[in-house]
């Protein structure tokens, strides 16, 4: 149930779904962009049926583009249509994502209160001590909405594996740099810091008041998203395993 009684017309469920070139990493059978639009068309799917159609907001960069509510099966059709038929960013290229920016439109270009649905990896970076970029966004959109925050992650930035050196590359900056994996310090290292990073995105979320649950490349996803769609005002993390096959419904 929306924080506020429902008023006017146009959907009253938005999706925002990231898509900033770190989304182009993951599982070799499901990058991560693939993850996040899958979850957003089985929300639109369910969308269908209720009275209450959905709209999608597409971020990249500092753009924020608008996939036209569906209310039927053609829009439906068309919105997925856009969704799936998105093109890659040029890697670096482009600039980085604004989330908070985005978010922002989201809650200022969107006021009627609703469910709103974030689809993002949640970027960490910058200071480790301070608020996150993208936290007071979130709280903001909080106060008026019901928010489920869609964490998409890849098991291989939580445990690197054991396979000798290689040949990482940034694909939001270009930066490339060789780490030889079969060191264990260094995986220890890398463990303990994503652990550090994941205590801050769930501090974040907690503290917004909204919904959680953080889904893998490798892993089964659709049952831990209909759970959390189904109990929006309640916090819900699956945790996503260091190993794991190709992503499956």
């Amino acid at each position: 149930m929306a924080k506020a009684s429902r008023q006017g017309p146009g959907p009253q469920t938005w999706a925002l779904v990231d898509a900033a070139a770190a989304m182009d990493v993951g599982d070799a059978a499901m990058p991560k962009r693939d993850l996040a639009t899958s979850v957003v068309t089985a929300v639109a799917l369910l969308a269908e049926r209720s009275p209450d159609p959905i709209g999608v907001r597409i971020a990249y960069g500092g753009m924020l583009d608008t996939v036209p509510a569906n209310d039927g099966p053609k829009p439906l059709l068309r919105t997925l249509r856009t969704l799936y038929g998105l093109a890659d960013p040029i890697p670096w290229a482009a600039p980085a994502l604004d989330l908070a920016g985005a978010l922002d439109r989201l809650h200022l270009e969107h006021p009627g209160p609703g469910l709103r649905i974030i689809a993002s990896p949640f970027p960490v970076a910058g200071d480790r001590t301070g608020p996150l970029p993208w936290e007071a966004s979130l709280r903001r959109l909080a106060v008026r909405h019901d928010v489920i925050a869609v964490e998409i992650a890849d098991p291989r930035e939580l445990a690197l594996p054991d396979v000798g050196v290689v040949a990482l590359v940034d694909p939001a900056t270009g930066h490339r740099r060789e780490i030889a994996t079969s060191d264990p310090r260094l995986r220890e290292r890398h463990a303990a810091a994503a652990q550090a990073i994941g205590e801050r995105r769930r501090a974040a979320f907690h503290a917004a008041g909204v919904a959680h649950v953080r889904l893998g490349t490798g892993h089964p996803w659709l049952r831990a998203a209909a759970a959390a769609a189904a109990t929006p005002g309640r916090g819900t993390e699956r945790p996503v395993p260091a190993t794991g096959k190709a992503g499956r419904p």
